[in-house]
């Protein structure tokens, strides 16, 4: 097969092939002779049921790669999504990658109300990661199901790099492989050099290495786990019902003293006191919500569990020890509570007191907005 015959797979940059199942790239041979495929049989199960295969050594193997992006003064590429933008940056990787230039890339775009401004986010986006220490040199919205902004994204690349290599990294479900895939489907090899996925030097984990030419590549490495996110702690099914798939519709609640908010099986906003108050929720319009009377909030949570009158519900939180209740006492002000993997919730109050119960271990951001 000559080389404009070869197919590829966007996945993981393996060649494809029909022959050997065990091997990498592999797909079906129908679906070879058809020319259809774009990912081989393992990353289409990886992107479609989110199957990992390994567990990352983060503070081994993973900051060893990095090390050598810092010390190769490489540009470094941070995908992040808007969906959980205050969780996103991960203290290894933002402690390996201090000092170097850094296009922080924002995905799921889509994921947004249109209402909101590029020009707004870009400035909430450019604080957080400042307050991080890390050194942006550009922010670039994108969407990789929308193909937004992905020419810009590929032009800042090569303007930016200057010859050097370029490491994209990032925390797992934010749509990075997603984003290396649309990369990759408008990428011009101009090289004799082709996609190829192999451990890193020094390391057991894989990176895909695109050629940018004879000398300089892009290292696409794995997404890292956010240990302190719900999406950690649920089934990868359950996963896909709380990372939003298409625009959130903001879900206005106006709620008086000793009322709640009951998240699918997943979490608790409880009211305790305070005047009635307008609450804001951002999630994925597959999380129901439902009130309640806050004496009633835990039984009724865990009825609809039991009874499955809510989606979703996780097979690993149906009890009671399976969660925890933070609770807070707020002034006069608008508030943005972000809890990691499930959303956020926006209001404003004269003083509040309420409890957000999450399963352990579940980090929660509050922070004063306008």
């Amino acid at each position: 097969m000559s080389n404009e015959e070869k197919q590829y797979c966007f996945g993981c940059g393996a060649e494809l092939q029909c022959d050997h199942e065990d091997e990498s790239g592999y797909v079906p041979k129908e679906v070879l002779d058809r020319k259809t495929a774009t990912l081989c049989k393992r990353c289409f199960r990886l992107q479609h049921y989110n199957e990992e295969e390994k567990k990352i050594d983060v503070e081994g193997d993973y900051v060893k790669i990095l090390y050598r992006a810092k010390r190769t003064r490489s540009l470094i590429v941070y995908v992040i999504d808007f969906f959980s933008y205050s969780f996103a940056f991960i203290d290894a990787i933002n402690k390996a990658i201090k000092g170097l230039d850094i296009i922080l890339v924002a995905n799921k775009r889509d994921i947004l109300p249109k209402s909101l401004k590029d020009e707004r986010l870009e400035k909430i986006l450019y604080k957080t990661a400042k307050d991080k220490g890390l050194k942006v040199v550009d922010i670039i919205l994108t969407s990789s199901s929308k193909n937004y902004h992905i020419e810009e994204l590929l032009e800042e690349i090569e303007e930016r790099r200057k010859g050097r290599n370029v490491y994209f990294v990032g925390a797992v479900s934010v749509g990075k492989s997603s984003l290396i895939n649309v990369l990759l489907k408008n990428f011009a090899n101009e090289t004799k050099k082709f996609i190829t996925t192999s451990p890193y030097p020094g390391t057991t984990i894989d990176v895909i290495e695109v050629p940018l030419d004879n000398k300089s590549f892009i290292f696409d490495t794995p997404g890292l786990p956010l240990e302190n996110s719900i999406i950690s702690k649920v089934e990868r099914s359950v996963v896909l019902k709380l990372t939003p798939q298409k625009e959130m519709k903001a879900r206005t609640y106006q709620l008086n003293s000793e009322q709640a908010l009951l998240f699918g099986g997943i979490a608790r906003f409880e009211f305790l006191d305070g005047k009635r108050t307008n609450f804001t929720v951002f999630a994925s319009n597959d999380v129901q919500i439902q009130r309640s009377k806050l004496e009633k909030s835990e039984s009724s949570f865990f009825a609809l569990i039991q009874n499955k009158g809510t989606k979703p519900i996780s097979k690993n939180l149906l009890t009671k020890d399976k969660f925890e209740t933070k609770e807070f006492e707020l002034g006069k002000g608008g508030y943005e509570i972000g809890i990691a993997g499930l959303g956020w919730i926006h209001f404003k109050t004269d003083s509040i007191k309420i409890n957000i119960v999450v399963p352990n271990g579940t980090d929660i951001a509050i922070k004063k907005v306008n």
